[in-house]
């Protein structure tokens, strides 16, 4: 069986308007805390308090990284199914199998380079 590109090209697009709305809704949450600490000097009345904001922050700063990192695959994949490049894996230029392009449509890498590049990455 061939792989459907232009269901995988439809999928990425969507993936890739689900993953700007969200940075966007973190942007106009982020906005709106910024906007309520300034109303009250920006500090807590406990450490506690303190303490709770910098972990919320840290969270969603976490979470926007990995969103944006997302988005950078996505949109990477999008200009290979431009370039004629979709499907192949960056590394030894075979096919990237089916299932795994329909598990992760912006898959870059063969399963087995995928292993090999995890293997061989620093902890």
């Amino acid at each position: 069986m061939a792989i459907n590109i232009e269901a995988l090209r439809i999928r990425l697009e969507d993936e890739r308007q689900r993953l700007s709305s969200e940075l966007a809704q973190l942007s106009l949450l982020q906005s709106y805390g910024e906007g309520i600490r300034s109303e009250d000097g920006g500090h807590g009345t406990h450490m506690a308090e303190d303490s709770s904001e910098t972990y919320e922050k840290e969270q969603r700063l976490s979470l926007e990284r990995n969103l944006r990192a997302i988005l950078g695959d996505v949109e990477r994949a999008l200009h290979r199914v431009e370039t004629g490049a979709f499907g192949r894996c960056e590394s030894c230029r075979q096919p990237i199998g089916e299932e795994r392009l329909d598990a992760l449509p912006y898959a870059s890498f063969c399963f087995s380079c995928t292993e090999r590049h995890t293997r061989h990455r620093p902890a």
